[in-house]
């Protein structure tokens, strides 16, 4: 049994699929010029409201609500007041993405908030969301020139330029955005020399967290496998065991998973994957052609102020 660590991450809840987008000084935001961010950012979505999409450039409404991406209805919400410093604590860890964000952000006056009008069904609908969120998000920092926003459900600060790099995987109509969704943890526990590593945020898509037993291999490798697996487990119908194994079509490493109630990194289930490059045993169980290293790349940095 993992002991957590404490007040690692807070406790898996209801999901939210919601954005945090801090900026400098506060701005009326104009529909039509978040009309025309969209269009740069992401040509082939279409905003609109809730009645449906726009046909035409919209008016020149200010701070518009009820928006929609894709036929995915959401909410914004734009205010002149800072966020609380709880907000800006990445926990017990260092948020890689973007390290020391309440001192990067410390001069912000303002923020607007994204999130969902309606509960998706499953998960299909839930990744559906967190496109057309991230989408709308992405809009949003570059009317306000915002630096960074958070994704709530995996408590991940990530930078307004990592949505560049993910926007070959985003744009897609079925597309997603892993490095953003899932939030990647690590460290050494009570001086090991061995590093831990796991996720947080699939909690929200109704998967358990993935989780590596203490090893050797380098961060990276476990970064990019870790975003292969959580795409492979995000747009397939497996569902991971006790025992099974996990594999590589591209012949590298396979992992025993163990599941856990409780994982190293916060309270949500969790998969431990533990190295089977020592016993030989080849890969059998998810599935014949199971994730590759996969289209991610680590964005991330494990150094910070903390």
């Amino acid at each position: 049994m993992t002991s957590t660590v404490p007040g690692a991450q807070p406790a898996a809840r209801e999901p939210t699929f919601g954005t945090r987008i801090p900026y400098r000084r506060h701005i009326q935001i104009s529909l039509a010029d978040l009309y025309a961010a969209l269009r740069e950012v992401a040509p082939s979505a279409t905003l609109g409201n809730w009645q449906g999409p726009f046909t035409a450039p919209p008016e020149n409404e200010l701070d518009p609500q009820m928006l929609s991406i894709d036929g995915v209805p959401l909410v914004l919400m734009n205010g002149a007041v800072a966020l609380p410093p709880a907000i800006l604590d990445p926990g017990y860890l260092p948020n890689a993405m973007f390290p020391d964000a309440a001192y990067r952000l410390r001069d912000h006056q303002a923020h607007a908030v994204v999130l969902p009008a309606r509960r998706a069904a499953d998960r299909p609908e839930w990744v559906a969301t967190a496109r057309a969120i991230t989408l709308l998000t992405w809009a949003i920092a570059k009317v306000t020139q915002a630096q960074a926003f958070k994704w709530e459900d995996a408590n991940n600060f990530v930078p307004v330029s990592a949505l560049e790099a993910c926007g070959p995987q985003l744009l897609a109509a079925d597309g997603m955005a892993i490095p953003i969704w899932v939030r990647i943890l690590a460290g050494r526990a009570n001086g090991q020399q061995k590093l831990i590593a796991g996720s947080y945020g699939l909690w929200a898509f109704g998967l358990p967290e993935i989780e590596y037993a203490p090893t050797d291999l380098p961060l990276e490798y476990l970064v990019t496998r870790a975003y292969a697996i959580s795409e492979h487990l995000l747009t397939s119908n497996v569902s991971v065991k006790d025992g099974d194994t996990i594999g590589a079509s591209d012949g590298g490493e396979s992992f025993r998973a163990e599941r856990l109630e409780h994982g190293f990194f916060g309270p949500a289930v969790a998969l431990r994957l533990s190295s089977l490059s020592a016993s030989g045993q080849q890969t059998a169980d998810l599935p014949a052609k199971g994730p590759d290293r996969g289209r991610w790349s680590w964005l991330g940095s494990l150094t910070g102020r903390r």
